[in-house]
């Protein structure tokens, strides 16, 4: 779980690392940030398992885990 805006490296940047990284290509990562619309119009989360917007619920959080571990 992390943000999407992070000073020095965003939550897009961390993804395409670890998704290069044969020991953490396989990690699910859930992302969250203010502005989802914008990444998700400019194609940035291809790669993520899930993305929440803030504000969130606390159950829309664990909603979204429960679903990446069933898969």
């Amino acid at each position: 779980i992390s943000d999407i805006e992070m000073p020095e490296l965003n939550g897009i940047e961390l993804v395409k690392l670890m998704r290069s990284d044969l020991m953490l290509m396989d990690v699910p990562v859930v992302l969250i940030t203010a502005s989802a619309a914008h990444y998700l119009k400019a194609g940035q989360v291809a790669e993520i398992d899930g993305l929440l917007q803030k504000p969130f619920e606390d159950k829309a959080l664990i909603d979204q885990i429960r679903y990446i571990l069933q898969e």
